[in-house]
């Protein structure tokens, strides 16, 4: 993590792992912990660019090595605590740079997934480049979509954030506009200017002289593609629009009747794959998740992922899961339990979202977020 002035009140700090596509790790977290309280009008700072180096990614996500320990009977619990606990005090300070007066501008040119969505998606300005590639993979690998994705997948347009969240799909480049998870649409040569346009900014030139700045460099995004065009978005809606008593086998029987039917058969076919090869434990708290996490604020929806975390760490998934696309990259997980059916009927979802106890952690003492005020 390097964090330096740029000229006038600008700061750029920029993820600085790019031979491991600028993956966070709970050292990089603690280090630009305390520098976020920092950039504040009072400071002098005007604005701040979050950036990742080299070329191909933002940030690819967080430590999963760290956090998968080389399994569950030897996973240090203290450390897993620590990373989500921090990381997640991160994400939430990053969320309130307006507060600071200080706009956090997120400038994701090239892989977001993951930390990295967490550590941008809550800056009022998000710039994706054509090099873009957004997504929350989570359930494949046994765990759930988090870093906030309680609060802002589900209010995304429609019920794209469904989608999102269970399947992982990706999103790129302008798409990201048209969804909501970007606010502008900056070609990747244009950054070097908007760079010094934003270095020449006045002091207390707020939000509105950083958009204005922003977009002076931002390209049109009308057309729609991907999950935004419209076939697609009547296809996400006949999938994933939650219905009254809908369960996470309701939304499988209706992506493999729309895969079945002709005018959504590519589309949903792929989300049918995504959902039959996810962890069915991960696919049952996500669809609960997103369901509470509609009504919550942003800073009770990460105590309430806090809560999730440690509950997923407990159980074998998050570990078979990681085995099985990340150490041995078989592509073959073996869940337990192994159907959504087994999940639903064991009531055990309830479980995941119950205040923490004492005797679940390495400290033996209750856990609950501590946000800074």
């Amino acid at each position: 993590m390097a964090a330096t002035p740029a000229g006038s009140g600008l700061v750029r700090a920029v993820l600085d792992r790019p031979k491991a596509m600028n993956a966070l790790t709970l050292d990089m977290i603690r280090a630009m912990r305390p520098l976020v309280d920092g950039w504040t009008a009072e400071a002098g700072v005007s604005c701040v660019m979050l950036e990742g180096a080299g070329e191909k990614a933002f940030c690819a996500g967080g430590d999963i090595k760290l956090l998968h320990g080389g399994g569950q009977e030897s996973a240090v619990k203290a450390d897993q605590e620590a990373f989500f606990r921090e990381e997640y005090d991160l994400d939430f300070a990053l969320s309130r740079s307006l507060e600071r007066g200080a706009p956090l501008v997120a400038v994701c040119d090239g892989i977001t997934m993951g930390g990295g969505v967490g550590v941008s998606i809550h800056a009022p300005v998000r710039i994706a480049t054509e090099r873009y590639v957004f997504s929350m993979p989570e359930t494949a690998i046994g765990l759930f979509p988090d870093v906030g994705g309680s609060f802002f997948l589900p209010r995304l347009p429609g019920s794209v954030g469904h989608c999102l969240a269970l399947t992982g799909a990706r999103v790129k480049g302008p798409e990201a506009v048209q969804l909501g998870l970007a606010t502008h649409f900056v070609e990747s040569g244009d950054l070097e200017a908007l760079t010094a346009e934003l270095a020449a900014l006045p002091a207390g030139a707020g939000l509105a002289g950083v958009e204005e700045a922003v977009g002076r460099f931002a390209k049109p995004t009308e057309a729609p593609s991907g999950l935004a065009t419209d076939a697609a978005r009547a296809a996400v809606a006949e999938v994933f629009q939650p219905r009254s008593g809908d369960t996470v086998a309701s939304v499988v029987d209706r992506a493999r009747a729309a895969a079945a039917s002709e005018a959504h058969a590519a589309l949903a076919g792929r989300w049918l794959k995504a959902l039959e090869g996810a962890s069915p434990t991960s696919l049952c708290v996500t669809h609960e998740q997103l369901r509470r996490g509609a009504e919550l604020s942003l800073r009770d929806c990460f105590a309430m992922e806090l809560r999730l975390a440690v509950r997923f760490m407990q159980r074998p998934d998050f570990y078979e899961g990681v085995r099985a696309a990340v150490i041995d990259r078989d592509g073959k997980p073996a869940w337990s339990p192994a159907t959504v059916e087994e999940v639903l009927a064991s009531g055990d979802v309830d479980a995941f979202f119950a205040p923490l106890a004492g005797s679940e952690l390495s400290g033996g003492e209750p856990l609950e977020l501590q946000l800074a005020e």
